[in-house]
């Protein structure tokens, strides 16, 4: 907590979470208002996340390979 871009790292870090977590809630709102059940928008976020870790986990061998 000495180093000073550790703490800005942190705090932007917090910063892109919280506006994540307003997203995700006022989507969620959307969709329940449209009609879609409580079960499916949970699927649906539980699709998201495995995409995103997929997505992540392809990006290794790229970074790897010196295009990142």
């Amino acid at each position: 907590m000495r180093s000073r871009q550790f703490v800005l790292v942190v705090l932007a870090c917090g910063l892109i979470q919280g506006a994540h977590a307003f997203y995700y809630a006022f989507s969620t709102i959307a969709w329940r208002t449209q009609g879609v059940s409580a079960e499916m928008v949970g699927m649906l976020w539980g699709v998201a996340v495995a995409v995103e870790v997929a997505l992540l986990w392809s990006l290794a061998p790229i970074e790897a390979a010196g295009f990142a």
